[in-house]
């Protein structure tokens, strides 16, 4: 499995997490599957956060984002839900776990099941607004805001 720090060290806000999930994270779940869309930009948006918090954030309008507002605060909302699933999902889609670390994790915490019930309702629950480039824009079409 590819090393988890050596991943992170190449990993920036114009690109985004989503060019260095794995092949097999990618595969289990779909490239451009909500939930893979939404973990990298929830991962993308903490680091813009750090960036900015240091004045190293070039321009907020170069954040890589592929999903939407409301499934990256669903997906947040999630992660505080169950202990360790914001780092095992990190590590699952960078390599540093094995596929289905997440699941299992879930699974074990809440119940059988569970993880895949949530995938189902992130899909149902979580509101469109990306644009066709898949950077998310507000709805009025007002430029991005900062982070």
């Amino acid at each position: 499995m590819e090393s988890e720090p050596k991943a992170m060290a190449t990993v920036n806000v114009d690109d985004g997490f989503l060019p260095k999930f794995t092949p097999a994270f990618l595969k289990q779940y779909g490239r451009e599957s909500l939930f893979v869309r939404t973990l990298s930009d929830y991962y993308t948006i903490g680091l813009a956060r750090m960036y900015e918090a240091h004045g190293m954030l070039t321009s907020p309008h170069t954040v890589a984002l592929f999903s939407t507002e409301s499934a990256v605060k669903l997906l947040a909302d999630w992660f505080r839900s169950v202990d360790g699933a914001k780092q095992t999902a990190l590590q699952e889609s960078m390599g540093a776990l094995p596929v289905g670390s997440l699941e299992a994790l879930v699974d074990k915490t809440l119940g059988i099941g569970r993880f895949a019930e949530w995938l189902t309702w992130l899909n149902e629950n979580a509101s469109p607004n990306p644009t066709s480039d898949g950077i998310r824009q507000p709805a009025d079409g007002s430029p991005k805001p900062s982070m």
